[in-house]
């Protein structure tokens, strides 16, 4: 089952929106994942982290980033990397699911919110240039973004890790131990150590993977 539906107790309501924790609030992670819900016509709080980098995976819905006072237009797939030290909020049109990712692991006492509008550098969105990129690689975790209609299988070295797949775009069947389930946008599998699992695509997929050596 995805983790949304497995762990309906973990969504907690925060400004715009609700947040459901994957991992990296309580483990011993090198990175977090959270999974974010945001309501129709609703803002996130304006902020920026001291030491934390984070990645911005969009799945559903329309709306805006706006980073150091530049506006970008959000559409689904779209992929921001946000170093730290810059001020960032998100403004949804519609109903918005994503993915947010921090690395080093999110904490409160790294997020700084502020009140005026502050112009400074734009980052632009992420462009894939191939089947692969590297948005982060740690000496204790990795994450990997996909964009692919060929086959994935879980390499050996993954196998060390615990992983989390978030996908962004796309349909098609992930297998786990031989057991099927269903790959559509805003979909999140969780994976133990030394387990297999492969992705069948039915269309361009487009999903990232988090590996973790979570002690």
């Amino acid at each position: 089952m995805n983790y949304q539906e497995l762990h309906k107790d973990k969504i907690q309501e925060v400004p715009g929106g609700t947040l459901c924790q994957v991992f990296g609030d309580k483990e011993k992670a090198s990175c977090s994942v959270a999974l974010v819900h945001m309501n129709e016509n609703s803002n996130g709080v304006r902020h920026y982290h001291n030491d934390i980098t984070e990645i911005y995976l969009f799945s559903k819905g329309k709306g805006s980033i706006n980073i150091n006072g530049n506006i970008n237009e959000i559409n689904d797939g779209d992929c921001y990397i946000i170093p730290p030290n810059n001020i960032h909020y998100i403004e949804s049109n519609e109903e918005m699911d994503f993915a947010c990712i921090c690395t080093p692991p999110w904490i409160e006492s790294k997020e700084f919110a502020v009140n005026e509008e502050i112009k400074g550098e734009n980052i632009n969105k992420t462009e894939i240039t191939g089947t692969l990129q590297k948005l982060s690689d740690k000496e204790n975790h990795e994450i990997r973004l996909y964009e692919t209609t060929n086959e994935f299988i879980t390499s050996d070295n993954m196998k060390n890790y615990k992983r989390v797949y978030y996908f962004i775009t796309g349909e098609g069947i992930f297998k786990i131990n031989d057991k099927e389930y269903p790959i559509k946008p805003n979909i999140c599998y969780e994976v133990n150590k030394k387990t297999n699992e492969t992705i069948i695509p039915n269309t361009e997929l487009k999903f990232v993977v988090v590996c973790d050596d979570l002690k």
